[in-house]
């Protein structure tokens, strides 16, 4: 495929990423778009006449929340997956009881793709992990084992999307270029701070392992899926 058929084929992504009418084949039109730009050195400049992209530095506010104290891991998730798509992550300052919102800081169409991974992948982990409540509950175990298995599989599920950029900017030709920061982007988010996406705790092994095998099936999905008989442990 030439150059020129590439930026086409980009376009006509976008342009479909555009649409909110099906939420689930805007992020994959989107996600397909951003491989072809990492593959074939395609910049944003490239695409903006169609696309109505620019290079200003934009913060959106994600759709769900998290709490420090249950669900840590939904921030940590958005770092890795902004750190992977030269954007940074902000959280308003909180307690151990509240739930506090996550902005993306980066250029437009850059924050916008990350906004939209965030989101998607958000839903995926809400489904199964209200399918390991279901099924750990119903097993008796305690809500404070319940807490920790859970956040033990989420976690996992993270690390495995974060080993999967990781490789991606190995292995895809210019893939070390989308994990370059602009400087704008880093002096806005400087005014605010540093949020934390880092985890210290300790996890249950065999559900970690599990969410990061699980997690090779994240970028394959064109959909979310329900996973009927999600079970733990057989």
């Amino acid at each position: 495929m030439d150059r020129d058929s590439v930026i086409r084929k980009i376009k006509s992504l976008l342009a479909l990423s555009d649409d909110q009418s099906n939420e689930n084949e805007s992020y994959v039109a989107m996600l397909m778009a951003r491989k072809l730009m990492i593959k074939y050195h395609i910049e944003n400049s490239e695409v903006v006449d169609l696309h109505d992209e620019s290079s200003e530095v934009v913060e959106l506010k994600l759709v769900f929340t998290f709490n420090k104290r249950y669900t840590y891991y939904y921030l940590y998730l958005c770092g890795a997956i902004a750190k992977y798509n030269r954007c940074k992550i902000l959280s308003g300052s909180y307690s151990y009881q509240q739930n506090k919102s996550i902005y993306i800081i980066g250029e437009k169409s850059d924050a916008e793709y990350v906004k939209s991974v965030c989101e998607y992948a958000h839903a995926v982990m809400e489904n199964c992990l209200h399918l390991i409540h279901t099924d750990l509950y119903a097993r008796g175990y305690r809500r404070d084992l319940l807490v920790t298995m859970k956040s033990s599989w989420a976690y996992g599920y993270v690390d495995g999307l974060r080993d999967y950029y990781e490789r991606q900017t190995v292995s895809e030709v210019g893939g070390s270029l989308m994990c370059i920061i602009p400087d704008t982007v880093i002096q806005y988010a400087s005014k605010y701070g540093d949020s934390h996406d880092s985890k210290d705790i300790q996890v249950d092994r065999s559900l970690y392992d599990r969410g990061y095998e699980e997690s090779r099936d994240f970028f394959n999905r064109s959909r979310l899926e329900d996973k009927q008989g999600y079970m733990i442990g057989g």
